[in-house]
Order: structure tokens, then sequence, then C-alpha cells
């Protein structure tokens, strides 16, 4: 069953994890997954899906995936564009008006920006490699993300999607869109632009063009399920390592969404992650169903950054969910092209992503296989233990 794995490494590799992350009373839980192109090969689940009433997590819970939404959200957008109903080179206001008129900063501070007006209509494309200079408000290090907070613009689903769409609309760009790289809110933008083509919701086109055909039954943008089955949430501060940040009974995500984020609002379990993941190993299909077209799939983890760049060497901003150097970004994956600069083993042609909560996972095309990391704490960049994890599996694996 384990294919090329070595089970005694495999056994190995979860004790030093559970010792390192769990029995350290660093992360609440852990679930690992290695799955084929034709089935999950390796699972394990340990430790608590909820701390104060020590209820043990199982592969049935429920988790905040957050940031992977986001392939997700680009894959539907990628749907849109096989049927000729929207091209990348295409203005985004030709879809969204409310942001024909973006500015980018010059100086200034928080209500008194200086802006210019920006040299090309922001594009599709722009949004899809996070190259369009939106960002986010959680880092606070410039005037622009503290308009973000001060908007509410980082929690998308607390506010009609035209409120939201008029903020940010009011917000400058970082920078002249295509010119730099920088993790913020574009792909929640795209999700609106989906809405907008489709004429449905985002979780409505969502639900039946890839979570119906997948079998994906408990992935939303709300938790529905039985109360048991959700997992509490932590974040990590200097007086208490795994502190409550949303609790099981009463989660934000168990609240209707006054709009849907295609950037992170998407709940799942490891089941239903799975299944999406296997379908990109069999180059966008799953058994009689065609997701999305082989070729369409292989453009989306090509590298699309500029002249084959990395994010290091376009990034301005001090956060992603991957390694900056060796790694490119293509239409919502990352892009691994030089593993040696990368730091940690692997393959070149590598995708994947992460979330804010420490998940992640990412498909090896080479070797043929996809890992699945799930845990809830924030923020995602507290422990490396990605990179444990990445190096810990390859060792597991038996060329």
């Amino acid at each position: 069953m384990l294919g090329r794995f070595d089970e005694e490494k495999l056994a190995a590799m979860v004790k030093q994890l559970e010792y390192k992350y769990l029995a350290a009373n660093k992360l609440p839980n852990l679930q690992i997954a290695i799955t084929t192109p034709q089935e999950t090969i390796y699972s394990h689940v340990s430790g608590f899906a909820d701390i104060a009433t020590k209820t043990p997590i199982t592969t049935d819970h429920s988790y905040r995936i957050y940031s992977m939404t986001k392939p997700i959200t680009c894959m539907a957008l990628m749907m849109l564009v096989e049927r000729g109903l929207i091209q990348l080179s295409d203005p985004v206001a030709d879809y969204l008006p409310e942001l024909a008129s973006l500015k980018v900063y010059e100086g200034g501070t928080l209500g008194d920006f200086s802006t210019r007006p920006i040299k090309a209509p922001l594009t599709i494309h722009q949004l899809l490699t996070h190259t369009s200079g939106l960002t986010y408000g959680f880092n606070q290090g410039n005037p622009i993300e503290q308009f973000y907070v001060q908007n509410e613009l980082d929690h998308v689903w607390r506010n009609p999607k035209e409120q939201w769409l008029a903020s940010l609309a009011e917000a400058p760009l970082l920078f002249e869109p295509g010119s730099a790289w920088n993790y913020g809110l574009s792909t929640d933008v795209i999700g609106f632009v989906v809405e907008a083509v489709s004429g449905e919701t985002l979780g409505e086109f969502m639900q039946r063009e890839i979570f119906q055909p997948l079998g994906m039954s408990h992935t939303g943008f709300q938790y529905t399920g039985p109360t048991g089955r959700m997992t509490s949430c932590y974040q990590y501060t200097d007086e208490d390592p795994l502190k409550l940040f949303d609790h099981y009974d009463n989660s934000l995500f168990s609240q209707t969404p006054r709009a849907h984020s295609g950037g992170g609002g998407l709940v799942s379990t490891s089941a239903d992650y799975l299944k999406f993941m296997r379908m990109l190993l069999n180059n966008g299909r799953h058994e009689s169903f065609q997701i999305i077209a082989p070729k369409t799939l292989e453009y989306m983890r090509l590298n699309h950054l500029p002249n084959g760049a990395s994010i290091a060497d376009m990034s301005i901003g001090s956060f992603s969910e991957v390694r900056y150097q060796g790694t490119g970004y293509g239409l919502g994956f990352s892009s691994l092209f030089d593993v040696t600069a990368s730091g940690v083993v692997g393959s070149e042609g590598e995708y994947g992503w992460g979330g804010m909560a420490s998940t992640n996972f990412w498909i090896d095309p080479e070797e043929q296989f996809g890992v699945l990391l799930l845990t809830q704490l924030i923020p995602s960049s507290t422990y490396n233990i990605r990179s444990d994890l990445r190096s810990m599996i390859y060792g597991c694996y038996r060329y």
C-alpha cells in the first residue's frame, strides 16, 4: 500500500514530529497524508481537535484551510478561461467597474495619501500572479496596510461584496501592477470576477463545477456539520503559544458569510482536499469528469513571474506561504524551479500552497505523489514544520 515509501521511516517521522510539535505544546494536532493519483497510501492523525476538552482529532474533522482556498478559486477562473468567457489579459475593471480608477501609492500617511494613476489597467493575470499591487493588512507595515485594517479588508466575509470593493478601490496599490510581487487580496478579487462572469456566487460555482464532481461533500464557505466535527483554531503569542483564536462551537466559519472569500474562506476535511489533490495528479481528471484540461493545469503550475524570476527576486513584502528562494509563482500555485536555491529537498516542477493556520500541500508531478499537512495554528510562520515535513517525507521515499 505504501508503494515506494518506507513504513518504518514514516513511523519514525511521525514520532519525531509528535515529539517536536505536539509534546512540546507547539501545535494542537497533526494530520499528514500522502496520496498517489489512485489513492491515499498513508494517513496519520494525532492530537486534539480542542485542547480544553481534549477531544481527539480524527480524519472526519473540518479545518479552516484559509489560503489553500486560493488554488481552487484560481482553478474556477481558469475554467471560465477555457470556455472563452474571459481572457487573462482582460482589464479587471471590465468585470468589476468599481476598480476602474486605481491609483499607486507614492507617499503620505493614513488619511493623507499621495498617489498617481496606474499607467495601464490592472489585468486578470496580475491578480492571479500576485503582481497586482494589492496587499494584506495584518503586517501594518505601511499606511496602506493600516487602511486595510481600518476598513476590515482582510475580513472579506464580514461585509457585502459591494461595500468591500468600494473600500478596496479607495486604497492605493503598493506598486505599479506587474512590477513586483506581493502576497495579498488578489485572489479574493478573482473570486468576485468569477461571480461577475458566471452569474453565481463563488460557492455555487465551486459546488457545481468542482466539489460535486469530485465528491468534496464537506467543503464550503460555511461549516454546517455537527458541532463536534469542527476543530478549534489557536494563535501563537509570547504569553500563550496555543491561545484560543476561534472556538469550534461558535466558529466564525459556522456563520453565514456576507461575501465568499476566494482567498481564504473555505472549510474542508483531509479526505476532501485529498480528492482535489488526486485530481491534480491525474492532470485535471476525476473518474469520468475532466475538471480542467491537462494543458490548462500545466499552464497554471508554470512560473509566470517575468523573465523566470523567483518570488525572492520580485517580492517587496515579508510574508508568503512558501520559501522565496528558487520558487516562482504560477496561476494559484507556487512553482519550484530551483531545488538547490530553495534549501529544501524536493523535485523541480513541484507546486502547491499553504494556509494561515499552518496547513500545507504540495504536488510532485515527477514522483507522482502529493502530501497534505493539516493543523490549526496561526500564523503559519510560527514554526518551520513545513520544511521539516518535506525533508522527512523525501527521506522516507525509496527511488
